[in-house]
């Protein structure tokens, strides 16, 4: 964030583990590689490096439909829902799954 990135945090109908980054109007890079050592040394996470500019523009469309349903997340931690992010429409299954992982994951949280 500190070199200019935006960061979004997608909140739609489905579930997204991919990172997309988007430089100039050539340059994709796309994958579900996370920035920390996790995925650096444990995982099995990768990211592609795509020089098309017609690729580059048809994520850039995605991307904006995705920023709608996301919270901007600003360098100094303040936030921006966009104008479609509902954070209230998450299913009664879903907030019960994050509930309860949130308390199981407590005593291995140091392991991830």
């Amino acid at each position: 964030m500190e070199a200019g990135a935006e960061i979004f945090e997608y909140f739609g109908d489905h579930s997204m583990h991919t990172k997309t980054i988007l430089l100039d109007d050539r340059i994709s890079i796309v994958g579900s590689f996370n920035c920390d050592m996790r995925s650096t040394y444990l995982d099995t996470e990768t990211m592609l490096v795509i020089d098309c500019g017609k690729l580059n523009s048809q994520l850039r469309e995605i991307a904006v439909d995705c920023m709608e349903q996301s919270n901007h997340v600003f360098p100094d931690g303040t936030e921006s829902p966009g104008a479609l992010y509902n954070p209230e429409e998450l299913p009664f299954k879903k907030k019960l799954f994050y509930s309860i992982f949130r308390i199981v994951i407590i005593p291995f949280r140091h392991l991830l």
